[in-house]
């Protein structure tokens, strides 16, 4: 794909432009100086409402600045209904009673959650405490002025500010994931500890494996794996993995759909799902069949490498799911794992890396993340992701190794740490040459 550069960054585009900015965010040319000067302004931004408000709450909430437009209420609507339907505080915003909108004005968003969230049709009584949901001069102007805690939630200012939803749900939603025991349990009960683990990623080389072959003990999965209902049913996982806040968390039609097909995967196996406490809130309001199922790690920012134990069920922090969950729970079930389908990102590409047909979702639910979530792709220096992850990978592999495990890679892989560690021939006897 290509893409051309000629939306705002800082403004929430229209309807018909919002499209092309998602694809321009996605595929675009990478602009890491701007998403630096974004980024620090919502950071001085934060200090001075910190200072200033002293994280004092309101009466109510609301979303600034006022607009009576139908695609940006249908916009704003949808995430509210989903990343604060579990929300216990009043909310307004200005212009939008009375005013009708529906699915058709924001298509990008799973279309039962573009309606009315039950905003107050007039100011409620009290002090607000104010959602810039889209940075302006008129809702600078309403932060500078403001006497109650202010959070920042735009999708379109810098991929931080997108996290302000989630910060919002922690604050004024009820659901809370299961507690660290409670997931070591569900986690010790639902699979049995074995001497090898098997990991299949989505990359294409995961086209090489034959699931039915598969003898591994413990079978670690993720994402849209869950799309493909013959390999999960051959496959059968006893963990399945998911953690990303806009492909799998978030309102667009791309993360309804994951949850669906997650749902379905978990109605025809007994994986145990696995997830993370930074996201996964939303998903437990929204689908409560997995909410009794689910083990939930808890993430610690620069923490040694290590594994959830029942003790302690909790990992480092990482930007991809088989660094952050995956790996660390077949380091915590088996002494031996096999890798397949994480093949890396090949020189020159203009993604995150390729995935394996046979999972992948449709070009139009990928476009209806770009467009939900533009700051998360545009910010991004795909190459230094990449980067960062081999290096994370390379750092925990050395980790369950000084612990006396292996970690080989049974399908071809441009990660350096996984080409470096081959399977021998008889241990890749369930792969397809």
């Amino acid at each position: 794909m290509s893409a051309t550069n000629g939306v705002d960054p800082n403004q929430a585009p229209t309807l018909h432009k919002r499209e092309q900015a998602g694809l321009d965010a996605a595929f675009g040319r990478r602009r890491p100086y701007s998403a630096r000067i974004r980024l620090g302004a919502l950071r001085d931004l934060e200090r001075i409402d910190n200072r200033l408000r002293r994280g004092k709450t309101g009466d109510y909430l609301e979303f600034v600045p006022g607009t009576t437009d139908p695609t940006a209420l249908a916009d704003l609507a949808a995430r509210i209904n989903w990343y604060l339907a579990d929300r216990t505080i009043p909310i307004y915003v200005e212009g939008a009673s009375g005013v009708e909108f529906g699915p058709a004005d924001a298509p990008y968003m799973d279309p039962p959650l573009v309606r009315d969230p039950g905003w107050e049709p007039r100011r409620p009584p009290g002090r607000p405490e104010l959602v810039v949901h889209n940075v302006s001069v008129t809702s600078l102007f309403r932060f500078a002025t403001a006497r109650r805690k202010v959070t920042i939630a735009s999708p379109w200012f810098t991929e931080r500010a997108d996290w302000g939803w989630f910060q919002l749900q922690r604050r004024f939603g009820t659901t809370r994931p299961p507690t660290e025991a409670e997931s070591a349990e569900r986690l010790r009960a639902g699979v049995s500890a074995g001497r090898s683990a098997f990991i299949l990623g989505t990359g294409p080389s995961a086209k090489l494996v034959d699931p039915d072959m598969v003898t591994a003990d413990v079978r670690v999965t993720c994402n849209s794996v869950v799309r493909n209902d013959e390999l999960v049913r051959k496959l059968s996982p006893d963990v399945i993995a998911f953690a990303d806040p806009v492909f799998h968390c978030g309102p667009s039609r791309y993360a309804a759909e994951f949850r669906r097909d997650l749902i379905r995967a978990l109605g025809t196996s007994d994986a145990v799902p696995i997830s993370t406490d930074h996201w996964v809130n939303p998903v437990l309001a929204g689908c409560p069949e997995i909410a009794e199922r689910i083990a939930v790690v808890r993430l610690q920012d620069d923490a040694p490498w290590h594994w959830p134990t029942p003790g302690d069920f909790s990992a480092r922090t990482t930007g991809n799911v088989l660094t952050l969950l995956m790996l660390p729970a077949a380091l915590a079930l088996a002494d031996r794992v096999e890798i397949a389908g994480c093949d890396g990102r090949q020189p020159g590409e203009n993604y995150f890396w390729k995935h394996n047909a046979a999972t992948q979702y449709s070009d139009e639910m990928m476009r209806s993340v770009f467009v939900a979530h533009p700051a998360f792709f545009r910010d991004r220096d795909y190459q230094d992701h990449y980067e960062e992850h081999c290096a994370d990978l390379a750092a925990l592999i050395d980790a369950g190794e000084s612990a006396g495990k292996t970690v080989v890679s049974v399908t071809p892989s441009w990660i350096p740490p996984l080409a470096a560690r081959p399977a021998s021939a008889a241990a890749v006897d369930h792969t397809i040459s």
